[in-house]
């Protein structure tokens, strides 16, 4: 097989009209793949904006034309529907939405100035899933994957679906061409960093002392499968992995070891460009699910996600339940539910190869009880793919089950004292698997600029939820509702297009609760204080309460390089987290030294005071303040004298050199320290998710972070900076090139223009100005 992009040097228009058939009007803008119909605003905006009839064009030629070959147009995906066109040939409409389109063009394909037309429709099609009612999401136009062109000889092996077992047991299914009657002639490669370690033909194999896929040594082979008569020669090649994964009554299995699954749910969306993401913004998403949020599993909410996304989840060991296009909904028309069918079958053969996939989700979320949909969909997942179990989820109890594992949204979370409910409670099934699918997300929606109290609870009930997915055996895991805050339609959010449901903001930035999963990884050592601790934020100028996100042994506070006190895990409030959050109770500790007390006493009194300064004066008991009173007699204190004590130990130093220090231990060797005083010195911290741009199949994107942040890099929340960005050179920028800090932090994204040369970007504020280099290769 042989693969020619065909991503660069296309023309659209929006628009159509029949005349673009026969000519390329001369106002259409050039444009590459992938693409957005519309950049959209951020939030704020009419969805109906970017609904409508466009027009791409691309003149093209073929490398290595040979008219005896057969040659596929492919593409990746497109919303919603379009009408294709070559050479003045019309293929009909085809429906694409989340699935790639493969079209024979053998016939009318010609060695040079092929003109394409893709009259695209980005119209929600009710009679398509997931419309046909409100979705909880927006389905942003354009071709917005890759496109392609394959060529094959006149008998090819289109692909090859293989699965390892932790055995080593190899299965293979070959999907050939019409013409290739004799199989006898394909063998099969299989190859371990590019060393080869078996040879075989037929369907099934067997090697030897396998290196097992699993999340934390995800090994992954190359199988190359080659047809071979003497004549002809094609192959197809392709990576898997040897791994046995199982949902079974008492939890989730990878290969024979119990894992409790620890997850989010992924949006595919970005702000401005939509669904148009290039490869290096799906392995982005998928580094920072792994490394930055420190989480095992990611479903791909509601729809199949793009191959990149999944490669990178393989490469790193990121375990995924894909799922079909859907929520809530469920057409009742033929067409609806031949496209259902259809969606399923196009997810289970792209997903098949993945060793990341651990299961097919194959109901509509959250939609009601239907056998016939159902049974079916079932059956169509397991006659493609024997070797994935299927699991529907649902947001209601005892739900007929037909699936292979009991998939359940609880959003009993109403409050802190609730997390998750029992499994008995929700499945009237307890021999099948049972996975919390979704949990929290608009029970308790939060913005990056948002007080710090509500950040913190965002925070406190997510940590909530996982110690009660840890505390019952039988449940498998639970993935949190939503890793990244997405653009959604009018009915939904926050009245802005936005829910503002992640643990990361739209542009993939951290809110508090991102480190709550991340703490529970033992990756890479983790301590970040919920707080910022200004106490000007909380009502009456006390802090509420504070709390530790790490997986350190204990922390040690400090105050101007006084010890205060050693805290340790909370494990009476988190008793089930592999990693419980710290609560930090006391801010005086060792440093109430007043000479006036006995030692005794000053430990009673600097409970007290840190009692007013955590929590305020309406959180003392009568005992309290009985005490008070008594020490008021014992020393002959008057109210003046209190007022004193506690100022000296809590109030303003008029020096301002109140340094907090939070220092984490691990096996009594200190690893991090997190350090607070009042903020004097400010810049823009920017970081780049890559230094150079590739141009290869398509353009490359950059992701580019801006933090406003004070001298010890805490991000100032509540800075709405604007920001003048300008690009030079062999770059563009994608988006307004006039921004404002949201939450005190932001990422811009630049595009690559096809070529070589170095690009800049210059971004200018009341701060100052930075440059940033960038090559283009």
């Amino acid at each position: 097989m042989n693969k020619q992009p065909l991503n660069f040097d296309w023309k659209f228009i929006s628009g159509f009209n029949s005349s673009y058939l026969n000519i390329i009007p001369s106002n259409a803008e050039n444009i590459d793949i992938p693409h957005t119909v519309k950049i959209m605003p951020l939030n704020y905006f009419d969805e109906s904006e970017y609904q409508g009839l466009y027009t791409y064009f691309k003149v093209f030629d073929v490398t290595n034309f040979n008219k005896d070959k057969v040659f596929i147009l492919r593409f990746n995906g497109y919303m919603v529907k379009a009408k294709i066109y070559l050479n003045s040939h019309y293929f009909g409409e085809f429906a694409s939405l989340y699935n790639p389109v493969e079209i024979d063009v053998t016939s009318y394909l010609k060695e040079r100035n092929n003109n394409l037309i893709v009259i695209l429709s980005t119209i929600e099609d009710p009679n398509l899933p997931p419309f046909g009612y409100i979705v909880d999401y927006l389905t942003f136009g354009g071709i917005y994957r890759g496109v392609e062109l394959l060529s094959y000889q006149e008998k090819y092996v289109a692909k090859t679906y293989v699965f390892g077992d932790m055995n080593g047991n190899i299965s293979v299914k070959d999907i050939v061409s019409k013409s290739l009657d004799d199989k006898e002639n394909i063998t099969h490669y299989v190859y371990f960093q590019d060393e080869l370690v078996a040879e075989f033909k037929g369907e099934h194999f067997k090697l030897e002392k396998v290196r097992l896929w699993d999340i934390d040594n995800p090994n992954l082979y190359t199988l190359k499968t080659v047809y071979n008569n003497g004549v002809i020669k094609e192959f197809y090649e392709t990576r898997f992995g040897f791994r046995n994964a199982e949902f079974k009554k008492d939890g989730f299995y990878l290969n024979d070891k119990k894992i409790k699954l620890c997850g989010l749910n992924r949006h595919q969306s970005y702000p401005y460009i939509g669904y148009a993401a290039t490869k290096s913004l799906q392995i982005d998403d998928a580094n920072i699910l792994k490394y930055e949020a420190g989480i095992n599993v990611v479903r791909t909410s509601h729809y199949p996600q793009d191959r990149s996304f999944l490669d990178r989840c393989d490469e790193i060991g990121l375990m995924v339940i894909d799922e079909i296009p859907g929520w809530q909904h469920i057409g009742t028309s033929s067409s609806w539910r031949d496209q259902h069918y259809k969606n399923i079958a196009s997810m289970v053969e792209t997903a098949y190869n993945h060793p990341s996939i651990i299961a097919h989700g194959v109901r509509i979320d959250e939609s009601k009880d239907d056998y016939e949909l159902y049974d079916t969909s079932n059956k169509i997942a397991h006659e493609l793919d024997p070797h994935k179990q299927t699991l529907g989820v649902r947001n209601f109890k005892n739900s007929d089950l037909l699936e292979d594992v009991y998939a359940y949204n609880d959003f009993s979370c109403h409050d802190r004292k609730h997390g998750l409910q029992n499994k008995k409670k929700i499945s009237k099934n307890n021999e099948n698997g049972y996975l919390v699918t979704e949990y929290m997300g608009h029970m308790y929606p939060t913005k990056s600029f948002d007080n710090e109290m509500t950040r913190f609870e965002q925070s406190y009930r997510h940590a909530r939820i996982i110690n009660d997915a840890n505390k019952y055996e039988d449940i498998s895991g639970a993935i949190g509702w939503c890793a990244f805050d997405y653009n959604t339609h009018k009915n939904f959010g926050s009245g802005d297009r936005i829910c503002y449901h992640g643990v990361f903001d739209i542009f993939r930035n951290r809110k508090y609760a991102s480190y709550i999963y991340q703490s529970q990884n033992d990756s890479a050592p983790v301590l970040k204080v919920l707080s910022n601790m200004n106490k000007g934020e909380f009502p009456e100028n006390f802090y509420p309460e504070i709390y530790i996100a790490t997986n350190l042994d204990y922390v040690e506070l400090y105050k101007n390089k006084k010890f205060i006190k050693r805290f340790y895990p909370n494990r009476k409030e988190f008793k089930y987290m592999k990693h419980p959050l710290i609560k930090v109770d006391d801010l005086i500790g060792d440093l109430f030294d007043d000479p006036r007390f006995s030692k005794k006493d000053r430990k009673t009194i600097a409970k007290i005071i840190s009692k007013i300064e955590i929590g305020g004066m309406y959180t003392l008991t009568l005992m309290d303040k009985i005490t008070i009173a008594f020490y008021q007699l014992r020393y002959k204190l008057k109210f003046s004298d209190l007022y004193d004590i506690y100022n000296a130990y809590c109030g303003f130093d008029i020096n301002g050199q109140n340094l907090l220090e939070f220092k984490g231990f691990k096996n009594d060797k200190e690893i991090i320290t997190e350090q607070f005083a009042p903020s004097r010195k400010f810049s823009l911290n920017i970081s780049l998710l890559k230094n150079d741009l590739v141009n290869s199949d398509t353009y490359d994107t950059n992701r580019i972070v801006i933090k406003h942040v004070d001298e010890y890099n805490h991000v100032m929340s509540y800075s709405s900076l604007p920001l003048q960005i300008e690009v030079s050179g062999q770059i563009e920028l994608l988006g307004p090139s006039l921004v404002s800090l949201t939450g005190g932090q932001t990422s811009i994204y630049i595009k690559s223009k096809k070529g070589s040369g170095v690009g800049k970007v210059t971004i200018k504020s009341s701060l100052g100005q930075n440059e940033i280099i960038m090559k283009v290769r």
